[in-house]
């Protein structure tokens, strides 16, 4: 009965248990006052228009776009730079910047309907994130083409409305009551549009099934187009309101947006299942009251994001997925499929096994010869990328293997770093052995991390992933709040008694030395029964279980191996910086993984 009713009510248990975090809230220092409140809402409603956005590409392209925030980032460039630099009128800099939007979204969806149109839904995901790099590129690049600046803040962006109020101690502006009314009209403008045109009748009947829709005779081609330049406008006005209402110093606004920006949005986002707008404009309304109350308490703590990743680890945990509709979607996608093999007839000829074996010897001679001979300024940048591979090769069995996408290798990484470090600063134990804890507690954390993917399997793992990196980098990893974890300086060490890692050459060696045995352990593993069942339950889930393959088992193994070689390759870049400091892993370093 507890199970039935989490199951259908679980929605409902979900914005109770955040009720009860903002009734806990209020015996904070600060308490929550109703200056609190308006701000929060104002900021969470914007958040909402954002996380609008992500639902509505979900619904349509099966996918999560990531850069959803990096479209609405390029049309505050634009808007500001006409401000700032060329002095124009602000509502026609809006106007422009809404425009830019608009056909960022387009153009994104030509890509889509070119390139990805029948790709796996994991494949276009990813893509997104090559997506959201391009347009940030785009927006450093726009000051250079009007004034060669290298950024600009903003000072004069603002609403020309000058009144002002002040609300338990919090100054309102017009800018807040702009960023209002626009979330208003959005909202209201949205809702029409799906309930009251022909358009978003047809919005609704393309996300429960694109095959029906297209046997209607609609052309899902222009629902796509669509859904694309609606989620760009929305992301749009959400930056471009929330520029000049920002508090405080003025922001940079080339700089690019990086994933931190779109947590809140997310976590909306998936408390809304992905699916229910309603839902997840008021989870974002919410989500900013929370953000606000604890900022209002303490000023600089990072741990709202650690309130958002248990909101959405607690999101996925109690919601059921809904199994008719993705089911009603999924063949219309062809899953991702492993290269196939050379044909044994050709790959037993002696030429290609002399050739093969020559490019390997070869290759493995210059990784181990040229970086001594070149000295420590070659050898350091080589045992970063050294590192990477085997970052990379975690992810290959995480991802490639078992088809599940984490954007959250950095987090990982970064356990192992915590661990090393502080093993090697306070106990002084042998280096690997350090390594070989961080293995372990890197495939615990993997696999707690990764329950929810149990229970829903897919593209909301990387959510839940993002979010755990960046909680590691802004509040785990930090010097200031976990001194003892994260210590300043990480003396060097000795291998085998005689070489100490002070030397990158030293470090370097030892670093390749663990990549080659793990890439020996992984070919070993990839003719094995493991890598056949995670692949099984990757391309036919059901197919599999009926061969009597059990997908807890295989997923958690998958997680397990991905965490524990994460976890080295965080231990190996701790003791190469010699410290963490205040810095932990950015997790753009998961993105280029």
């Amino acid at each position: 009965m507890q199970y039935n009713f989490l199951k259908n009510n679980s929605v409902y248990v979900l914005f109770a248990i955040m009720a009860i975090g903002i009734v806990a809230m209020m015996a904070l220092p600060g308490g929550i006052t109703p200056g609190v409140v308006l701000l929060g809402g104002i900021n969470g409603a914007l958040y909402g228009l954002t996380a609008l956005g992500l639902v509505l590409i979900y619904r349509s392209q099966k996918i999560i776009n990531f850069a959803q925030a990096q479209m609405g980032a390029l049309a505050v460039a634009v808007a500001v730079v006409m401000v700032e630099l060329n002095h124009l009128n602000y509502f026609l800099a809006l106007l422009v910047g809404l425009i830019v939007a608009v056909v960022t979204g387009a153009i994104v969806h030509v890509i889509v309907q070119w390139r990805f149109k029948n790709s796996s839904r994991m494949i276009l995901t990813v893509a997104t994130l090559g997506i959201a790099q391009v347009i940030g590129a785009m927006e450093v690049g726009i000051p250079y083409l009007f004034s060669r600046q290298p950024a600009i803040t903003i000072s004069s962006f603002s609403t020309p409305f000058n009144f002002k109020f002040k609300l338990s101690g919090i100054l309102f502006t017009g800018d807040h009551v702009v960023a209002v009314v626009a979330s208003a009209v959005c909202l209201f403008g949205l809702w029409y549009f799906l309930e009251r045109t022909k358009w978003g009748i047809a919005f609704r009947a393309y996300s429960d099934s694109r095959e029906r829709t297209s046997l209607l005779g609609i052309r899902v081609s222009r629902i796509s187009f669509l859904t694309w330049t609606l989620a760009a406008g929305l992301s749009a006005v959400a930056a471009m309101a929330a520029a000049p209402a920002s508090m405080g110093n003025p922001p940079d606004v080339t700089a690019i947006a990086g994933p931190t920006i779109l947590l809140a949005p997310l976590a909306a986002a998936i408390v809304g299942r992905m699916d229910r707008l309603f839902t997840t404009a008021l989870a974002a309304v919410l989500l900013g009251i929370f953000q606000e109350a604890i900022f209002w308490s303490y000023p600089r703590s990072s741990a709202v994001d650690l309130g958002f990743l248990v909101i959405i680890f607690i999101s996925l945990l109690i919601q059921p997925p809904s199994v008719e509709r993705e089911s009603a979607n999924s063949g219309s996608f062809i899953d991702i499929k492993s290269i196939k093999a050379i044909p044994s007839k050709l790959a037993n000829l002696k030429e290609v096994k002399l050739m093969t074996a020559s490019v390997l010897v070869i290759v493995c001679i210059l990784a181990v010869i040229i970086p001594p001979l070149a000295g420590q300024s070659f050898a350091l940048p080589a045992t970063y990328g050294v590192i990477y591979a085997i970052m990379t090769v975690s992810l290959v069995l995480l991802s490639g293997w078992a088809g599940q996408i984490s954007l959250g290798q950095s987090g990982f990484a970064g356990v192992g770093a915590a661990i090393v470090g502080m093993f090697l600063a306070h106990s002084h134990v042998d280096l690997f052995v350090t390594l070989f804890i961080s293995a372990i507690v890197g495939a615990i954390v993997a696999v707690l991390i990764g329950i929810p993917a149990l229970r829903i399997p897919g593209l909301f793992l990387s959510v839940i992933t993002l979010a755990f990196a960046i909680v590691m980098d802004n509040y785990i990893l930090n010097g200031t709040d976990f001194p003892y974890w994260n210590p300043d300086f990480v003396p060097a060490t000795k291998v085998f008694g005689r070489f100490t890692t002070s030397n990158a050459v030293v470090l370097y060696e030892v670093s390749l030395a663990l990549l080659g045995l793990l890439l020996i352990f992984i070919n070993n593993l990839s003719r094995s029964r493991i890598k056949r069942t995670l692949i099984g339950i990757r391309d036919n889930e059901f197919s599999a279980v009926s061969f009597g393959i059990s997908r807890y088992k295989s997923t958690i193994s998958a997680f397990a191996l991905s965490g524990a070689l994460a976890g080295v390759a965080g231990g190996l870049i701790i003791v190469l910086q010699q410290g963490s400091g205040f810095a932990g892993l950015d997790p753009e370093l998961s993105f280029t993984i």
